[in-house]
């Protein structure tokens, strides 16, 4: 059954079958810095919507990969009735089998562990471990190759998995930039992290981002970072 999730200014059409839009995806797509940026790749799509944050926010060239079917599928519908059709360009394709000569100012990428969202609801399915079609060694590999001397690349993942890809990032000479650690509530352990890497070993932030307070009501911080999305 297909269902809609209206942002303010575009909407995304997704299904039972796909991977859902959830806060994982909304905080990466919110979080990450974008500025200048010509072209940006956002790899593991799913039904578009860190490609369509990310068109957006710049007005950068965005390369989607998905290869999901109905995903792929999905995205494509999304991206054309959004208002950046023309800067958005969906492969349904894998990080691994996508070749391309551009190298990209950013990459991003929310890959689908455990489940799609941090908050309620809780009827999130479990979704199958990217690593099981992409590890992370290939993931910081192929990033290494994609990725401007300058440029960036953001990720989100539970805390556990972000120190083992920080390892492989770090043997590919990607060093983090930017650390936010992710809680719901102020009583809860940390949940994801969110990782913003480059070339250069210049550390610049580390801190936290908690989603709700305790009463279970946004925070200043979580609603200022997604304004411009939340409806």
């Amino acid at each position: 059954m297909e269902s809609t999730f209206n942002f303010k200014q575009f909407k995304v059409i997704q299904s039972d079958d796909v991977h859902k839009v959830g806060t994982d995806g909304v905080l990466l797509g919110a979080w990450t810095s974008m500025h200048l940026e010509k072209k940006i790749l956002d790899v593991g799509t799913g039904t578009g919507l860190i490609a369509l944050m990310a068109a957006q926010r710049t007005t950068a060239t965005v390369t989607a990969l998905e290869p999901h079917r109905e995903s792929f599928c999905m995205a494509v519908k999304n991206v054309k009735e959004s208002p950046w059709s023309n800067r958005i360009n969906v492969f349904e394709s894998s990080l691994q089998q996508f070749s391309t000569t551009k190298r990209f100012d950013l990459i991003v990428s929310n890959p689908p562990f455990f489940s799609n969202s941090l908050l309620p609801p809780s009827d999130s399915r479990k979704i199958h471990r990217h690593t099981n079609t992409l590890s992370f060694e290939d993931l910081a590999e192929a990033v290494a190759a994609l990725l401007l001397p300058s440029g960036r690349f953001s990720i989100i993942l539970p805390e556990q998995e972000a120190l083992r890809f920080l390892d492989y990032a770090e043997r590919q000479k990607l060093f983090p930039k930017r650390i936010t650690e992710v809680r719901s509530k102020p009583s809860k352990p940390i949940e994801r992290v969110l990782v913003e890497l480059g070339f250069t070993a210049e550390f610049t932030q580390k801190d936290s981002l908690i989603l709700l307070d305790e009463e279970g009501l946004k925070t200043e911080e979580y609603s200022r970072i997604t304004r411009d999305f939340y409806l």
